[in-house]
């Protein structure tokens, strides 16, 4: 790594000065492939998943984690901040890997529980995410992205199970698509004017900036419900689309008996 430092004592303003090799060794970046080796770990070791078609769970993530840079640089993240989205972005993009690719592991719980130990699924790839990074458990950014990770989660699992209830496990892909996303454009928005509802009381703010803050929390909610869509989708069309994982989603449905297998010959 090349680096070259600027400065000047006079104040006359920056030159460039002569440059700085940093040795920066190639394992260095090994901690933060943690997540992906949890992912590879998932899909290779049970055996219900060593099937050629499970390899189709990669497609989403590999058209996401194209799409990511881009977005990041049109939207021009804060430098600050980016590595807090990318870490969210790569916990919720492998998380719901990891979801689906264990679905069929819920069909003898009930669908509380299943939304429960789903929801784990989603927290524990943000805790793997942040962990791999360099993060401690009691670090502030750790909880800031568990607890991201946990209302994503929540929102993303509740318009799940209001898409089938709406439809009644008759989940053709047009129907559900739209109800999933009326379902995740109006939790986001609830869940958003919730906690600034909160933060109002808490901190003790008049009435004046209610209104104003209102509106604020519905655009957050709409941009949160979209970007929640947009990397959901991917997985939906692969659910709708592929015999195999179409099963796992029927059985995390629960509009499939247990007696229906979850691998094609």
């Amino acid at each position: 790594m090349r680096i070259v430092a600027s400065a000047r004592i006079d104040g006359a303003g920056p030159f460039e000065g002569q440059p700085v090799f940093f040795h920066w060794p190639w394992y260095w970046h090994l901690p933060r492939l943690g997540l992906w080796a949890f992912l590879a770990l998932a899909v290779g070791v049970p055996r219900r998943n060593r099937n050629r078609q499970v390899i189709l769970i990669f497609i989403p993530l590999a058209i996401l984690s194209l799409l990511w840079p881009v977005i990041a640089q049109h939207v021009r993240l804060p430098s600050a901040s980016l590595d807090l989205y990318s870490l969210l972005f790569e916990s919720l993009v492998v998380g719901l890997a990891l979801l689906w690719l264990n679905a069929d592991r819920l069909r003898d719980y009930s669908r509380r529980m299943r939304l429960l130990m789903s929801l784990g699924i989603l927290m524990l790839a943000g805790l793997v995410a942040m962990m791999s990074s360099g993060g401690t458990p009691l670090n502030p950014l750790v909880i800031i992205l568990l607890i991201l990770v946990t209302l994503m989660g929540i929102v993303l699992l509740a318009a799940l199970a209001l898409a089938r209830r709406i439809t009644h496990g008759q989940y053709t892909p047009l129907p559900f698509m739209m109800w999933l996303a009326v379902g995740s454009l109006l939790l986001w928005t609830v869940v958003t004017i919730l906690l600034t509802t909160v933060s109002l009381l808490v901190n003790a703010q008049g009435t004046a900036d209610l209104w104003l803050l209102l509106k604020r929390a519905v655009q957050v909610g709409l941009a949160m419900s979209a970007c929640l869509y947009a990397v959901n989708l991917p997985y939906m069309l692969l659910m709708f689309s592929s015999p195999f994982f179409r099963r796992r989603f029927q059985v995390w449905l629960g509009v499939e008996s247990s007696g229906i297998p979850t691998a094609l010959p």
